[in-house]
């Protein structure tokens, strides 16, 4: 279904959002569903910043696919961008953590450093990490720097976030996990 990217500043849309998300996960912690969905979302929300920098990410710019358990799997922007890309990813970010923390009671620094790897993926997935780490820079605190490391030959994103998964009944730390001691999650990430 597609609606208003605005809509995410509605606290009780966003809500509802959420409490689907918790179904999804199987969790009842508002403060986990909320930030296993700001992962995915912000996931969704930066592919076509990475793609097409030209158009504006802004809440009120952009239409969102959202799916039954109130995820975004994707969304598209309706208009070019006015101005800097940094300055619109910060609104996005700012914005759109500043309603997740309402509904749920999550601080805002760990939602931060999700969009700050969120930004590395995308950046990485169409070749241009610096690029991450430029916006990273402009958009500044309290956007953590987005962080790269090589494992044989391969470059991945460093990350500073927790999604929160291995809160979720079944699951376990992410290969990437900050949460991994180093060795480990080097010795993981060889095997991609």
């Amino acid at each position: 279904m597609e609606v208003r990217g605005e809509l995410v500043r509605d606290i009780e849309w966003l809500a509802g959002q959420i409490e689907a998300a918790k179904a999804t996960y199987r969790t009842g912690d508002e403060r986990v569903a909320g930030t296993m969905w700001w992962y995915a979302a912000s996931w969704s929300l930066l592919v076509q910043p990475a793609s097409e920098p030209g158009m504006d990410p802004r809440l009120d710019a952009i239409v969102l696919d959202v799916r039954p358990g109130g995820l975004i799997s994707a969304s598209r922007s309706t208009r070019t961008l006015d101005g800097d890309l940094a300055t619109a990813l910060r609104d996005l970010f700012a914005e759109t953590i500043a309603s997740i923390c309402v509904v749920t009671g999550q601080r805002d620094r760990p939602l931060w450093a999700i969009a700050a790897d969120s930004l590395a993926t995308q950046q990485l997935a169409v070749g241009r990490p610096e690029i991450a780490v430029g916006l990273g820079k402009a958009i500044g605190d309290p956007l953590p720097l987005p962080r790269f490391e090589e494992v044989q030959g391969k470059l991945f994103v460093r990350r500073t976030s927790c999604c929160l998964i291995y809160r979720v009944p079944g699951n376990d730390l992410c290969t990437s996990c900050p949460k991994r001691p180093a060795d480990d999650r080097r010795r993981r990430l060889s095997g991609y």
